[in-house]
């Protein structure tokens, strides 16, 4: 495969990096036997993997520049707070699942939490009513705010409370309020971060199968055909198509096929 179109990526990886909103997540991943993070960056267009040796913040480096000034959609990773609560969307399929955890675990407080979901599952209706074109963005402003009072609220109520992991749980949400409701305010914001799980999920089984890989050489190739095949997808394009015209390309010395989406 050309070297050239390979390095085509990097103005794809630019146009991530300009994105107004991205959504960023991460999955384990092997190399030689020891353990690396793969990295996912997605807009609607382009989607950038990376294999990293942490994924702390000098692994995010390589995926999304601290400068990054768009909106950031993601789970609660440490590494992602130094993008400031104005600039993220918290993920609240993560925040549910960690409230649902709190109602199960079967003690004096988990009460606090069943009474949070109904609130959090009004949250997604009025956002599904949103979408899918039933309500105007001022509809689905004036439709949250009781929803974001009630929630803040409650988070507030569940600080003082005697269950270490609702006062962390609480403390954290709290911490990060803005970043709750970036969604209510700003186009091409969702509520979850299904969307670069979702890109995640066919590297997940390729590890599972194929057990990682064996060196820094093979690691750049699945970042990068990974990179390829997923944002092909996303454009409607056919990857085998423009894998052949790279590769006619490097053979006849003419510029290698773009990654950037048409406008």
């Amino acid at each position: 495969m050309s070297r050239r179109f390979f390095n085509t990526i990097q103005a794809y990886r630019t146009a991530v990096h300009t994105a107004v909103v991205v959504h960023i997540d991460a999955t384990s991943w092997r190399e030689a036997g020891q353990r690396r993070w793969l990295q996912a960056a997605t807009t609607n267009q382009v989607t950038s993997f990376r294999i990293t040796t942490g994924r702390g913040r000098a692994g995010l480096d390589t995926l999304l520049p601290a400068t990054f000034d768009g909106i950031v959609g993601s789970d609660r990773w440490n590494a992602y707070t130094r993008y400031p609560a104005v600039q993220r969307q918290l993920c609240w399929a993560h925040l549910t699942r960690n409230l649902r955890a709190l109602a199960e675990g079967g003690m004096r407080d988990s009460p606090w939490a069943r009474d949070l979901l109904p609130p959090v599952e009004s949250m997604f209706i009025a956002w599904h009513t949103f979408r899918d074109g039933a309500t105007t963005r001022a509809g689905v402003q004036t439709a949250m705010q009781p929803i974001q009072s009630t929630i803040r609220t409650a988070l507030e109520d569940g600080r003082p409370r005697p269950w270490d992991n609702i006062t962390a749980f609480s403390q954290e949400v709290l911490t990060w309020r803005d970043a709750l409701w970036t969604v209510v305010t700003h186009p091409g914001v969702a509520p979850t971060n299904n969307a670069a799980e979702r890109m995640l999920r066919p590297s997940v089984i390729w590890r599972k199968q194929g057990f990682g890989t064996q060196s820094a050489d093979g690691s750049r190739f699945v970042e990068r055909i990974l990179s390829v095949v997923t944002t092909c997808r996303q454009q409607g394009r056919n990857v085998w198509n423009l894998l052949t015209d790279a590769v006619r390309a490097s053979m006849t010395g003419h510029p290698a096929p773009t990654l950037l989406p048409t406008p």
